[in-house]
C-alpha cells in the first residue's frame, strides 16, 4: 500500500496461469485486475513512489511501473531463474532474489532503477526466498534450510549468517537499521537487535508455516501464513498473539457505514485498538471488562481496518474490517 487508499497485490491467474496485477484504491474494499498481460506467474512488488514500482516471477521476469501499476514494461533481469523477491532503497537501487539450485540461490542488482541489471555471486546453494534492502550498500538475503546472507559493499560479497534453524526462511523485515524479523516453515520466528547478524528464536504460538510478515516499529506487527493463520503482534516482546482460537468474539455489522458492534460473551472485553492498512493506530477504547461494545469508525475513510481485542486474561485476537460508508 502506498497510503491508506491505494495499493497493489501481484499473483497467479487461477485460469491462465500468468502473472497478475491487481488494484485498489479504496483500502482493499475492491480490487480491479490489471489491463496489462503479464506473461510470467508474479511473486513479489515493491514500490519507491506513489507512481514507480516493480515486479518478479517465473523464469527471471521483472517489469516496471511509472504509473501507479496500470502498465508495465519488462526489464531484462539477465537471468532466467526464477525471482521470488525484490527489494528498492529508492528509485534507483534495488535487489531481487530467487532460485538456482545449479549454482546458489540467484542474486540480481541494479543502480539504475532497473534499465541494467547485474547478476552477483553467492557462495550459498539453496533459494533464496526474500530480500531485504537497508541502504544502497547493505541488505540481507533468507532462503532454504535456514539460509541467511549479507552484504555491506553493494553485494559485490555475501556473507552467510547463522540462523539457528534449520526451517525453510520466507520473508524477512526491519523496522530500522538494528531491529528485524525471519519468519518460516514451522512457526519460525526469528528475531534480531543486531542489524542482523545474529538471530535468535522467537514464540510464535504455531507450528504452521509463517509466509510473510509486516512490522510497522519493534512493539506492533502482523504475519500471516498456512491454513489461513493471521496474527497480531502486540507489546510483548516475549511472544506473539494468535488471531484464530478465541472464537468467542464475534463483530457485527461487518462490512458497516461505521458502527461497529463488538461482542465476547465468553472472556469480556478489556480494551479494544483500531488500525488502518498502514499499521497507524486510529481508535482506542478501554472497556473494563465488558462483554460488548460499539466503535464508531464514521469520520475514517472507506476501507480495509483491523480491530484487535483483548480480554480480561490479556488475549488478544485481531480481526478485519470493512467499512463501507
Amino acid at each position: 500500500f502506498f497510503n491508506i487508499s491505494s495499493g497493489v497485490a501481484v499473483g497467479r491467474h487461477q485460469v491462465t496461469g500468468q502473472g497478475i496485477v491487481m488494484l485498489t484504491a479504496n483500502g482493499g474494499t475492491t480490487w480491479n485486475t490489471d489491463s496489462v498481460s503479464i506473461p510470467e506467474r508474479l511473486y513479489d512488488v515493491d514500490f519507491s513512489t506513489n507512481n514507480i514500482g516493480w515486479i518478479c516471477g517465473r523464469n527471471g521476469y521483472l517489469g516496471r511501473t511509472n504509473d501507479g501499476g496500470n502498465n508495465w514494461t519488462p526489464q531484462n533481469s539477465g537471468t532466467a531463474e526464477h525471482l521470488f523477491s525484490l527489494d528498492f532503497v529508492d528509485s534507483t537501487s534495488g535487489w531481487a532474489v530467487g532460485a538456482d539450485p545449479a549454482t546458489g540461490g540467484t542474486i540480481v542488482r541494479t543502480i539504475d532503477g532497473g534499465a541494467t541489471w547485474t547478476l552477483q555471486t553467492n557462495t550459498v546453494l539453496n533459494d533464496l526466498m526474500a530480500v531485504y534492502a537497508f541502504d544502497q550498500t547493505k541488505a540481507i538475503a533468507v532462503g532454504i534450510a535456514g539460509t541467511i546472507v549479507m552484504t555491506s559493499d553493494s553485494g559485490n560479497t555475501w556473507t552467510p549468517i547463522t540462523s539457528g534453524t534449520p526451517e525453510d526462511l520466507f520473508d524477512v523485515t526491519f523496522t530500522d537499521q538494528n531491529h528485524g524479523w525471519i519468519v518460516g516453515t514451522a512457526g519460525t520466528i526469528l528475531v534480531s537487535s543486531d542489524g542482523g547478524l545474529t538471530w535468535n528464536l522467537q514464540v510464535s504460538n504455531t507450528t504452521n508455516a509463517i509466509n510473510s510478515i509486516c512490522m510497522k516499529d519493534t512493539t506492533l506487527g502482523w504475519f500471516a501464513g498456512d491454513n489461513g493463520d493471521v496474527y497480531f503482534y502486540g507489546t510483548s516482546p516475549a511472544s506473539v498473539n494468535e488471531a484464530q482460537d478465541n472464537t468467542s468474539v464475534s463483530i457485527f455489522p461487518n462490512p458497516s457505514a461505521g458502527i461497529f458492534s463488538v461482542q465476547n460473551e465468553k472472556g469480556g472485553i478489556k480494551s479494544i485498538e483500531v488500525y488502518n492498512t498502514l499499521g497507524e493506530k486510529v481508535r482506542t477504547s478501554i472497556i473494563n471488562n465488558e462483554t460488548s461494545a460499539i466503535i464508531d469508525l464514521r469520520t475514517q475513510p472507506k476501507g480495509i481496518y483491523f480491530i484487535v481485542v483483548e480480554n480480561r486474561d490479556g488475549q488478544s485476537l485481531t480481526e478485519k474490517l470493512v467499512l463501507d460508508n
